[in-house]
């Protein structure tokens, strides 16, 4: 029974979403909504006893409350069904396409469940070798549940912003060294981004 973030997988909860979007009329929205979380038909909502109905509906009425603080804590290992997934926890470990693939879908809308992808490697595997990654896609959508992706996408979040911002300390470093105009000028631009990293600004992710 789904009743709280920690146990709803993260592919529901983006069909409930795209389903609140799409229905103009709140009842039909709701209506989906229970027929997507318990795994019926809107029909087999519409038709089952109406105390039924009512405890289905407060059951998911968390979905109407802010989603949960972070923890800043994710797990070494994520086991889903046979599957084991290693979270890549040092961004200096990334390979190359790890890196480019989660940048790519940090631009993106409604893409978390692939963000989860680039982050969680099958167990005795490389990134994107060895395996399907569409596997990788299918388990995060209907085992991960909505806390842990938070959970996991505020952490690399953290490590990204971290990372960047030594990697502009250096830069100044090697710029303020340089005899070279331009490359001074461009120690202001990477101060002020730095800057605007430790207060939250310039790396954003929508989880529509």
């Amino acid at each position: 029974m789904i009743t709280s973030y920690s146990n709803l997988p993260m592919g529901k909860y983006q069909r409930v979403i795209d389903a609140l979007k799409k229905n103009e009329d709140a009842i039909d929205a709701h209506v989906e909504m229970l027929a997507i979380l318990y795994d019926m038909t809107p029909e087999d909502v519409m038709n089952m006893p109406l105390e039924q109905y009512q405890e289905l509906s407060f059951n998911c009425s968390f979905l109407m409350q802010p989603l949960p603080p972070i923890k800043g804590r994710i797990c070494k290992e994520y086991k889903f069904g046979d599957m084991v997934l290693i979270p890549t926890t040092d961004i200096k470990k990334f390979t190359a396409a790890q890196y480019i693939d989660y940048q790519q879908m940090l631009q993106e809308d409604d893409k978390l469940i692939e963000l989860m992808s680039c982050l969680l490697v099958p167990k005795g595997c490389k990134y994107a070798q060895g395996y399907d990654i569409a596997d990788v896609h299918k388990v995060i959508a209907d085992y991960m549940c909505v806390s842990d992706v938070i959970e996991m996408s505020a952490f690399f979040l953290r490590k990204l912003k971290s990372s960047i911002s030594n990697t502009l300390s250096c830069l100044e470093l090697d710029m303020t060294l340089s005899r070279d105009k331009d490359k001074r000028m461009m120690i202001s631009l990477s101060r002020t981004i730095r800057h605007s990293l430790k207060n939250g600004v310039g790396l954003t992710m929508s989880a529509k």
